[in-house]
């Protein structure tokens, strides 16, 4: 079978061609995700500086011995939410495990919750 050069050239080009999309798809996908785990990474340093500048080291020392209380809990809880409304970070949670159980130290309210006044904690030391 006899293929004139010019066939050979066009087929040369679209081979080219269409390994260069792919390299290109695989090139910006790449990209995107690198950009994507940036993102995230600068939201977690993010959330994990302002729940150490929120709260003192003696707090976790006060809630594994049994000494936070409710009206702390409320406070930090309503100051991490408010900070976190100014920020793409929804959640920022701290716990500590004295025993079996994890104890929540502050975890962000709802938004209903805060518009509401409902008491931000349960009975379960959060």
């Amino acid at each position: 079978m006899f293929t004139t050069i010019k066939s050979r050239l066009l087929s040369t080009v679209l081979l080219l061609s269409a390994l260069a999309s792919v390299s290109y798809t695989f090139h910006l996908y790449d990209v995107r995700k690198t950009d994507l785990y940036d993102q995230i990474d600068s939201n977690l340093v993010f959330a994990a500086q302002v729940a150490r500048q929120l709260i003192d080291d003696n707090v976790y020392d006060d809630a594994f011995n049994g000494n936070f209380s409710k009206a702390e809990s409320d406070a930090l809880q309503l100051k991490a939410y408010n900070i976190l409304q100014s920020s793409d970070i929804k959640y920022m949670y701290t716990m500590i495990k004295p025993s079996d159980k994890v104890l929540f130290v502050l975890d962000t309210p709802e938004q209903e919750d805060v518009e509401k006044n409902i008491p931000l904690s349960s009975s379960d030391l959060r």
